[in-house]
Formats: C-alpha cells, structure tokens, sequence
C-alpha cells in the first residue's frame, strides 16, 4: 500500500523501525491499541490532505529503497538457492 502512496498504520516494532516516521502511523503495543487504531482512521478521515501527504511520503520512501528492479534481483537470489 505505501508503494501506491497510501497510508498505512503499523503495530510499532523494531522491524518496522526503517520506515520513516513521517511516511506511515505508528500504533503501540498494548491494551490502547485498539482505541489508538480508530483514533488514527479517525484522524485520516478528518484530515484528507494530511493523510494524502503521508501517503506521498511513504510512496517515496518505497521507492527510494525498494526499487522494483532490487526487488526482483532479490528474489531471483533466494529463488535461486533453493
């Protein structure tokens, strides 16, 4: 979804830590999770243009570091050991 500059809401975690925080939401892990989801929804849908940038930044991020030819050359590299 960040590849087509949408944006995207993440449970925290030290994977996801590569993303910037600008480019997605962040939910943290506990018993306000659930709350902090519809809070965030709800904030996407208050504030269209917020949301819409957030998606710009996250398309460019994706696209900066995962370019499609990377990608595939990685794939090809772990198809190929198997």
């Amino acid at each position: 979804m960040m590849g087509i500059g949408k944006p995207v809401i993440f449970t925290a975690s030290e994977a996801l830590a590569r993303i910037p925080e600008n480019a997605c939401l962040r939910l943290g892990i506990g018993p306000e999770e659930e709350q902090m989801l519809a809070g965030y929804i709800t904030w996407l849908a208050e504030n269209r243009e917020m949301g819409l940038e957030i998606g710009r930044r996250a398309a460019a991020h994706v696209k900066e570091c995962h370019p499609p030819d990377k990608v595939a050359r990685e794939y090809w590299d772990v198809l190929s050991k198997a």
